[in-house]
């Protein structure tokens, strides 16, 4: 009966709309790959990309391999249809159509798994800069972007030199606006801009959640507000159509991530969330909500699968009858971020699980009520919502992420988890709490020796007591500190060689030792007997 109303419905919709264009999603039912090889990576896959896998052990698979060029011709031959977006790992395309009686020819092909109505209407693009569907409330608070970082203690890894250099952070979003101009972003170390909803649009002159988004992670305003990992590297990937609502955004998204993994990305930071859209019959159930059946949410689990630590808000409907998190934050093995009030309790209008499948979530939290980002003529102002508590973490994790490059994304996840403030007691309001960063640095293994081009640099003994030999290769000046676990610094000397440092005066507990060079820095954890 379900299939009978769809098709029905799928009758008025066209004969209401028809001169507009439509958006199908179609998928193959297998991908009769023989013109590249899985033992031939470099041929379809970026250097990138390639390089994280080898680095964290994963095996290239059949979801690396490109579509058939041939599925993808023929559809095209046969509907006079233009590709919109294409996924590898979920094997399908999106395409626009102005003939819906072509639906069911594509729908007869031999090689057609499933074919998708996905949005309805004119694709006349606008520039747009703050619609209502993701209009924040503001309230100005300069205050808010220093403590919304405190909370965290990431002024603890601030101090030490980690701002998330080095580190790559995709933001998949509505839109930049101005974030090429304001004064905020004039250090943005900036890997690309990509629009996926309208790929001849500047994302600098479309819906500026995005730039909002981006500046609690990127902004460098010293004195009024440095985000939570400055010194990373940005991609910027528009997928949402701020003025509308369709299922297509999600495949949009689905492009982007993938995208993001051709890149090199090390973290995808998603302040966007579906289960509603224009046209009811879209919808999600929450019976979707199980990470397996929305696209989006496949994607963002095979993301996770293949290196990449995928952050995503959980969503703003905690008051509504729909209270759940949205797509993709169901999906598995990703950090989706819940809310807290100014007092640290759940913010009532942040979405909460958990998972259809009965999974916890959200996974963390993070301020969601008056938090501070750069607005459009270049302030700091406050805004309610996950969406801004999303980058606060990721740009934790970044910054965490750098501190200990040996880790993968779901052993940082592990170190965020473990040492959030509710791990012992996990509910599905604030999931595991409120991140600790110094707490998961200090728990991390102690470091006794590094490598540096078959050059020891290391301190011994660990545990110590009352002496602390400090080896650092011949030729080579460090600054080395000793730090408490407060932040402060007990000890600092220039060492230009092997040296013995007396620590009668330091007390039994943990340290930090920071040697920092002209090209490498070293933090080794240890602890006094």
């Amino acid at each position: 009966m379900r299939k009978r109303f769809l098709f029905f419905f799928f009758f008025i919709v066209c004969a209401t709309l028809a001169q507009d264009n439509f958006l199908f999603w179609i998928q193959f039912k297998h991908k009769n790959q023989k013109d590249f090889s899985l033992d031939r990576p470099e041929e379809f896959l970026s250097q990138q990309a390639i390089s994280r896998r080898k680095k964290y052990n994963i095996a290239i698979d059949s979801t690396d391999l490109p579509i058939n060029e041939n599925y993808i011709d023929s559809v095209v031959k046969l509907s006079q249809g233009k590709i919109k977006c294409c996924s590898k790992w979920l094997n399908g395309i999106t395409l626009e159509l102005n003939d819906t009686s072509d639906f069911y020819k594509i729908r007869s092909l031999n090689f057609v798994a499933n074919i998708e109505l996905t949005k309805v209407g004119n694709f006349q693009q606008k520039n747009l800069t703050e619609p209502n569907k993701l209009k924040a409330d503001i309230s100005p608070d300069e205050q808010m972007a220093i403590d919304q970082k405190a909370i965290h203690n990431l002024p603890f890894l601030h101090d030490l030199g980690f701002y998330g250099e080095g580190m790559k952070i995709a933001v998949i979003d509505a839109g930049f606006y101005r974030a090429d101009t304001l004064a905020a972003f004039n250090n943005l170390m900036l890997l690309g801009t990509r629009d996926f909803v309208s790929p001849m649009s500047n994302v600098f002159k479309q819906h500026s959640h995005g730039m909002h988004v981006l500046s609690i992670m990127a902004a460098n305003l010293p004195g009024k507000m440095v985000g939570t990992a400055p010194n990373a590297s940005y991609l910027l990937l528009r997928t949402e159509d701020a003025a509308q609502e369709y299922k297509a955004e999600t495949d949009f998204w689905v492009s982007a991530i993938e995208y993001a993994d051709s890149i090199g990305v090390d973290l995808v930071n998603s302040s966007l969330g579906y289960y509603s859209f224009d046209y009811d019959f879209m919808n999600f159930a929450y019976a979707d909500l199980d990470g397996k059946t929305a696209r989006a949410s496949i994607a963002a689990t095979m993301a996770a699968r293949k290196g990449i630590l995928v952050v995503n808000s959980a969503g703003n409907e905690g008051i509504n009858p729909w209270h759940y998190i949205c797509v993709p934050s169901d999906a598995d093995s990703i950090i989706t971020v819940g809310g807290t009030d100014s007092e640290l309790n759940h913010f009532e209008y942040s979405s909460y699980g958990p998972t259809y499948d009965g999974r916890t979530k959200p996974t963390l939290s993070a301020i969601a009520s008056s938090t501070a980002y750069i607005d459009t003529e270049g302030n700091v102002s406050g805004g309610n919502g996950t969406s801004f508590s999303a980058p606060i973490v990721c740009g934790i994790a970044a910054c965490l992420w750098q501190a200990f490059p040996e880790l993968n994304n779901m052993e940082i996840i592990d170190l965020l988890t473990k040492n959030a403030s509710q791990s012992s007691n996990p509910d599905n309001k604030l999931g595991y709490g409120i991140p600790n960063v110094k707490k998961s640095f200090y728990s991390q293994t102690p470091t006794d020796v590094a490598q540096i081009d078959n050059k020891k640099v290391w301190i011994a003994p660990n545990p110590f007591f009352n002496e602390l030999k400090i080896n650092i290769p011949l030729g080579e000046i460090y600054e080395m500190e000793i730090i408490d676990i407060n932040s402060l610094t007990l000890y600092k000397k220039h060492i230009t060689s092997t040296e013995s440092i007396r620590t009668e005066h330091l007390r039994k507990g943990f340290y930090l030792i920071s040697l920092k060079g002209k090209n490498k820095n070293y933090f080794f954890k240890t602890i006094k007997n």
